[in-house]
């Protein structure tokens, strides 16, 4: 343990690729377990805390490794007991969706939303979403707690829209899992046709990452969906290293910029000089742009100037409980 060099570790893991004119740079992740001479765990259980360690890794371009350490068993053996209670918390119903609003860049009214899940749990309070979306995932159990989003959405606008009451689109979150689920896709290609709504509030957002990996019968559905009007989102564009590549080899209509870059607004001028391209680049492909992380005037100011479209962020308002965000569309409603 004393002869180990962590500040070795960044440069172990990084290492650029050339080919021709094109440089890639390449960033690895490394969990680390410490074994002492009293250590009576197997290889195995050495190998599974190693993961484990890598596994609370946030920003591999940041600190590329992280130290295992007991809390992250606590904490992991907390997030089992968490999956263990998936369905019982959804009969409960402890879980509760929140809207985001994104509101028109020009005439600073909601113009849609984004659905995101927040758990209410009686043992553990309000559990973020990191919490337990990535166990989920890691079990294959992420497209249940999808489908209820999903169907919590449509019955929110449907309810709404029967009402005769102000209705913007809604998009919810998918993941790689939902797109290798056939049931999952069904099931969503056959809630938008039974649905009598028109197809444009329906919306769908997907991570750079989950396009990466969707197979054949993943990218079938979502161009099924774009044919029949509705809206595919790529999310924090930017964020991972074939961003273009993305753009490139899949149809969508939305891009949402990537929030680590809206943050750098006030500080660094590469980072304003890639926005403005990037809002170009969308102009120039036919695709609109949601700015994320929009937290102070001065980027919404910058971003409307270079042509963004539509703003999401604390600035304007944070994600609401639904019966919140209702009121902002009954008031916004009533201003019409």
């Amino acid at each position: 343990v004393e002869n180990l060099d962590l500040s070795k570790i960044p440069d172990i893991l990084h290492t650029t690729l050339v080919r021709g004119n094109i440089k890639t740079d390449i960033y690895g992740r490394c969990g680390i377990y410490y074994v002492s001479d009293q250590d009576t765990s197997s290889i195995s259980e050495m190998c599974d805390m190693a993961k484990l360690a890598k596994a609370y890794i946030t920003n591999e371009y940041v600190q590329p490794y992280a130290v295992f350490n007991e809390s992250m068993r606590k904490d992991y053996s907390g997030k089992s007991v968490s999956l263990v209670n998936l369905d019982s918390a959804l009969q409960k119903n402890e879980f509760k969706v929140y809207y985001q609003p994104i509101y028109d860049a020009k005439t600073g009214k909601i113009a849609s939303a984004e659905a995101l899940i927040r758990w209410n749990s009686p043992q553990h309070g309000m559990i973020l979403p990191g919490m337990f979306i990535p166990p989920l995932e890691d079990s294959g159990h992420i497209s249940k707690l999808d489908m209820f989003v999903n169907r919590s959405v449509h019955d929110f606008i449907e309810k709404r829209d029967k009402a005769g009451k102000l209705v913007v689109p809604v998009s919810v979150n998918l993941s790689r899992m939902d797109l290798m689920d056939s049931h999952m896709i069904g099931n969503i290609s056959q809630e938008i046709e039974d649905s009598q709504l028109p197809r444009t509030v329906f919306r769908y957002e997907l991570t750079e990452s989950a396009y990466a990996e969707i197979g054949l019968n993943g990218q079938k559905f979502l161009s099924g969906l774009r044919e029949d009007g509705v809206k595919i989102l790529v999310d924090d564009f930017g964020s991972g290293l074939s961003s273009f590549s993305t753009i490139r080899d899949y149809d969508f209509d939305i891009l949402k910029l990537d929030m680590g870059f809206v943050r750098k607004i006030d500080s660094s001028s590469k980072a304003n000089n890639i926005i403005i391209s990037i809002i170009d680049l969308a102009k120039r492909l036919d695709m609109k742009v949601i700015a994320e992380g929009v937290e102070t005037k001065e980027h919404a100011d910058f971003l409307r100037t270079h042509g963004c479209d539509y703003f999401q962020g604390y600035y304007f308002a944070k994600p609401l409980p639904q019966a919140e965000f209702e009121k902002l569309l009954d008031a916004q409603q009533q201003e019409q």
